[in-house]
């Protein structure tokens, strides 16, 4: 028992260390090659996006469980798990939404001396989108029995993580690191989601998924070009509205056809 113990110990602990490692992994490499002032300003981008990935640490806790009830060898372990990863996607994005459209908001919190930088939040606020829905399977993998599977995820974010940004920093300073970031977290999330399905055999994303995804995405740009706008008070709220109505809608109808199937 005691020597059990101290291997789940050692493995959590390590879990918990590559972790912190891989969330500020970026910040200490800025840190050697840009400015006083770009760091902080990263340091302070960091700190909104990471309101994202509280989403995940908050659900997760109540869900997982319930998936694990469903078990994982039924049609409606499928079912299940694209329910939870919309609904995490779905809450996830609205807040990515918040966070771009009133950027200079969140900004003035930490103080009338940052100005917002809406790219760097923009990749950054994606690259935490990323780990609050994709992580989910990671979770689900290790209830499946692949115990090994948050490690080697948390060790190859950390290594592409570091290697994008060494390559991107100088010749495009924090934009490149914030891109780094969100270039590795998608390599990650691709390799997670094919081992979940190399693993259970069962595909987790749809059409509708991915529609609403690339809708947000879509909105994202299309605000940013038109933020210069003198009217860019009255187009964030009609966006901001007009999207959380729509991805809560979205979300109404599946939860509706999947109880009536």
């Amino acid at each position: 028992d005691w020597k059990k113990f101290r291997s789940n110990s050692l493995y959590f602990m390590g879990i918990r260390s590559l972790n912190l490692l891989k969330h500020h992994l970026d910040t200490l490499v800025i840190g050697y090659y840009l400015s006083f002032r770009e760091i902080a300003l990263y340091s302070v981008v960091i700190e909104i996006s990471t309101v994202i990935r509280k989403v995940r640490m908050g659900l997760e806790p109540m869900l997982m469980p319930y998936i694990k009830k469903v078990g994982y060898h039924t049609k409606r372990y499928g079912d299940e798990v694209r329910s939870l990863l919309y609904f995490m996607s779905m809450c996830s994005l609205i807040l990515v939404l918040g966070l771009c459209f009133y950027a200079d908001f969140w900004f003035q919190l930490f103080g009338s001396s940052f100005k917002a930088d809406s790219w760097v939040l923009i990749f950054l606020a994606l690259s935490q989108y990323m780990f609050a829905v994709f992580g989910v399977l990671e979770i689900a993998l290790y209830m499946y029995g692949e115990s090994r599977a948050a490690f080697e995820q948390n060790v190859l974010m950390l290594v592409l993580n570091l290697v994008f940004t060494l390559l991107l920093i100088h010749p495009y300073g924090i934009y490149g690191a914030a891109f780094s970031t969100l270039l590795a977290t998608i390599i990650t999330s691709m390799v997670t989601l094919k081992r979940h399905h190399t693993v259970t055999q069962i595909h987790v994303f749809d059409l509708t998924f991915f529609g609403h995804v690339l809708l947000a995405i879509g909105a994202i740009g299309f605000y940013k070009t038109m933020h210069i706008s003198s009217n860019k008070g009255i187009i964030s709220h009609t966006y901001a509205i007009f999207f959380i109505g729509l991805f809560v809608y979205g979300f109404y109808k599946r939860v509706m056809l999947q109880r009536k199937a």
